[in-house]
């Protein structure tokens, strides 16, 4: 039997860092799971949710999901698949906590209307370019061209872009690129410090995997980048369980799952328990093995 003081004086890098890093990624398994069968029946359950909810719950629901991609991509092959999620769970982190924070609606309101204002947007460039280069442009865009050559939906969408974003400072009509009308940094500093330092810590590094370049693999081993699936689902997890707590204030949730907290604050510790849990089975075999 391991006693809790042998424990204290144990050093964790004996522990294999692949049984450390699948201690993440059950952690983050049994967080999915607990998302699935506790409070997406409660979500689904609920009817007639208006704008704001809508927005909340959305965007929860995409982090879910993305939560279930890294539960599939179980292996370091898949680390940028892994990167590219947990970058994605950043930037709806700062949506949910942007939306969250609207007092006035009129966050919630760029939210939804950005859906139409960047479909446009789109649909107009391709067009554009289409027509600039019919020498080497076969795209099949009749239902796009359909889409933006609409009277009503550009009246429509100018008056949207000009109520919700305005112009720039030399008159022109603007044409956001985010719903917000910031980019990432500026999303992450108007949330505060510790959105901001995620930002500045993580985001950054998680590009490297996913784009061009090798400033995510030089002079790195088969161990470190194994570690990095580590970081990537401990970084993934946090967000994740303080989505959770955002979406369930907002959808009165807490309220009716009582010892919601208790989980949540259960599932956070997860991975050290895990940790812990193989740490102690390590000691018990070298215990049993020694002369």
């Amino acid at each position: 039997m391991v006693s809790l003081d042998e424990l204290e004086k144990a050093d964790f890098s004996c522990l294999p860092v692949k049984t450390r890093v699948e201690a993440f990624y059950k952690a983050t398994d049994q967080m999915v799971r607990f998302s699935k069968e506790v409070i997406y029946p409660v979500i689904r359950g609920q009817l007639g949710l208006n704008d704001r909810e809508k927005a909340i719950v959305g965007t929860y629901l995409r982090m879910h999901m993305w939560m279930l991609s890294l539960v599939a991509m179980n292996s370091c092959v898949h680390l940028q698949g892994v990167a590219a999620a947990v970058r994605s769970l950043i930037e709806l982190y700062f949506d949910i906590a942007i939306l969250a924070s609207d007092k006035t609606g009129i966050l919630v309101e760029k939210f939804h209307e950005f859906v139409e204002v960047e479909r446009f947007r789109y649909g107009r460039n391709l067009i554009n370019f289409n027509d600039s280069h019919p020498e080497i442009t076969k795209d099949d865009d009749l239902i796009i061209r359909e889409y933006v050559v609409q009277p009503e939906r550009q009246k429509r969408v100018k008056k949207t872009i000009l109520k919700l974003w305005g112009t720039t400072s030399k008159g022109k009509i603007k044409s956001p690129n985010h719903w917000t009308g910031k980019d990432i940094i500026e999303r992450a500093r108007s949330l505060g410090p510790e959105y901001e330092h995620l930002y500045v810590q993580a985001y950054p590094r998680l590009s490297w995997y996913i784009h061009t370049g090798s400033p995510g693999y030089g002079g790195i081993d088969a161990v470190g980048l194994e570690s990095s699936i580590a970081i990537a689902h401990n970084l993934a997890q946090k967000m994740f369980l303080k989505s959770l707590i955002i979406c369930a204030k907002e959808m009165k949730i807490d309220c009716a799952i009582e010892f919601l907290y208790e989980a949540i604050n259960d599932l956070g510790n997860l991975p050290g328990k895990i940790i812990i849990e193989e740490l102690t089975k390590h000691l018990e075999k070298a215990k049993a093995n020694a002369p």
